[in-house]
This record gives C-alpha cells, structure tokens and sequence, in this order.
C-alpha cells in the first residue's frame, strides 16, 4: 500500500469500524519506504480512537447512571471499542516496541477510566448494581486477546 492510501485508510477507519477495513489495515504489509512517515501517523491513530471511545462516554455520562441497563450497553460497547483499538495496535507497520508502549499507555488510561466510573458508581447506587456491572464489562488483563 502506498502512503497516500495508508493515510485515506486512516482517515476512513478513524470514525467508523469497518471490518473489512480494519482487517487490511492489520494485515497489510510492512513498508519499510514509508515506516518513518507512517508510524507516527498510525500510533496517533490508535490513540485517536481511544479518545473517541472515551469521548463517547463522557457524552454519556448524564445517563450513565440513571439505568444499569445503559450502563451495561454503555460498558459494552466501551469494550468492544478497546478491543478494535487492540486489533489495530497488532497491524504489521509497528514495530513490537511501539506496540508494547502503546498498550502499556492505553493499559494505565483504561484503568483510570474503569476506577473513576467505580467510585462514582459507588456514589450514585449504595446497593452496588452498578458497581457490578462496571465490574462484569471490565477488561480483564490477564486474557491474552485483551490490551
């Protein structure tokens, strides 16, 4: 792939999950010619989607504790998002490095997230529903397939 479509691919892949696209995005091949202008534009990416992820949450944070039922989509999908964003870390472009840094980074940021919604959690509902379910969609670092 040249740089142009690289960059197209990213601006595509940046407000949408597309399966297909995200799977060439991963599966694509090394270019060492354009490894030293593209990296930083595919770590900012991944860091890009990670924003937007939470983003959707803040934009949520009214509700979020109004239902544990849309607490629960919300945790889901915060979830599936995290995962997409794993999957994007793993494309061949990167080296194995840059891929542990960015986890190590997303790693420490995503259980800031997970403790500040357990703490208001604990405000809002005394009885500890939400808590549970904060709980439950928590990505668990011990899976392999999981940041």
């Amino acid at each position: 792939m040249t740089y142009e479509e690289w960059l197209n691919l990213i601006a595509y892949l940046k407000n949408t999950n597309d399966l297909d696209k995200i799977n060439i995005f991963i599966n694509t091949e090394k270019n060492e010619n354009i490894k030293a202008n593209l990296n930083p534009k595919i770590i900012n990416f991944i860091y890009d989607k990670f924003n937007i992820a939470v983003n959707k949450i803040i934009r949520n944070i009214e509700n979020i504790f109004i239902d544990s039922n849309e607490l629960d989509l919300i945790m889901l999908n915060f979830r599936k998002d995290l995962n997409i964003i794993d999957k994007l870390i793993d494309n061949k472009q990167l080296e194995i490095k840059e891929k542990q840094e960015i986890r190590k980074n997303l790693s420490k940021e995503i259980d800031n997230i997970y403790n500040i919604l357990l703490k208001e959690a604990i405000k809002q509902d005394p009885i500890g529903t939400y808590e549970i379910v904060i709980k439950n969609n928590r990505v668990k670092w011990s899976d392999n397939n999981e940041l």
